[in-house]
């Protein structure tokens, strides 16, 4: 794995990160079949994004593997939600947080529903 500078980083707080990803890249993933990094805990592979936070160069395939499994994931949502229906807590928990008479839209599935 390939560090990157850190000598953009101003404040501590920055560098603690750093050093926090950086210790979880080396005990908390592992290398997947096509040479991405995965997380440990729940097999997913890791965004561009934390590697930015880490000062850490991401493997060449990192980012086809990531969009991969993020579509994957999104499949998977879709599917589980094509007869889903609100439980009552649910629709009173929106109600409260968006207001009655108000249309929710989940976004990942364009379902609307009408509060």
């Amino acid at each position: 794995m390939k560090l990157l500078s850190t000598d953009h980083l101003k404040f501590k707080y920055d560098l603690d990160t750093v050093e926090r990803l950086r210790k979880d890249f080396q005990t908390e993933t592992y290398v997947g079949k096509n040479g991405e990094l995965r997380w440990k805990s729940n097999d997913a592979v890791i965004g561009l994004d934390t590697f930015k936070s880490a000062c850490v160069e991401a493997p060449a395939t990192q980012q086809a593997e990531y969009e991969q499994d993020v579509k994957k994931a999104v499949a998977e949502y879709r599917k589980a939600k094509e007869n889903y229906q609100y439980s009552p807590e649910e629709l009173f928990e929106m109600k409260a947080a968006f207001g009655e008479g108000t249309t929710v839209i989940d976004i990942l599935t364009g379902k609307k529903t009408k509060l």
